[in-house]
């Protein structure tokens, strides 16, 4: 009777063991299919991100493409208004029109600018200051006097 007694406790035992195995393995499973779907999600946004990064290479080069061609073009249209309304000017060579190998490279940060202020200095580091003609001069206590009558009362 004993052990009939102590049977019930150990199968309500082992049932709910078995039943929080069930529930550990079922989160586990879902918790892989989370990350699953995750690395999938990845996937498909690097893969869009690589082909939104093609497309936007892609019209960049059709856009520098376009703009060479409308640039000889409307170099060629040049030429051809230049020689329309100077038919006989061959002894005055037009120049030319691209200066695409000519750019001065400018740069972008102030590095040459400091170069060429700091130039201006001595060696002790003086800079000697800019003539502008300036005077330095004090108001005049009494008013300039009015060689012409004005309309309006003066101030004070």
């Amino acid at each position: 009777a004993a052990e009939a007694a102590a049977s019930p406790s150990v199968l309500s035992e082992l049932q709910q063991i078995r039943q929080r195995h069930h529930a550990k393995y079922r989160e586990r499973e879902e918790a892989a299919e989370r990350e699953e779907e995750e690395r999938r999600e990845a996937a498909v946004r690097e893969e869009q991100e690589r082909h939104d990064a093609e497309m936007a290479e892609k019209l960049a080069r059709e856009e520098d493409e376009a703009r060479r061609l409308q640039l000889e073009a409307d170099e060629e249209h040049a030429r051809q208004l230049a020689e329309q309304l100077n038919p006989g000017a061959t002894d005055h060579p037009m120049q030319p029109l691209r200066r695409g190998h000519d750019v001065e490279n400018v740069p972008l940060d102030d590095s040459d600018i400091d170069a060429q202020y700091h130039q201006m200095e001595d060696g002790e580091g003086y800079r000697a200051p800019m003539r502008t003609n300036y005077m330095d001069q004090l108001i005049p206590d009494a008013p300039p006097a009015a060689d012409f009558l004005s309309p309006f009362p003066p101030l004070l």
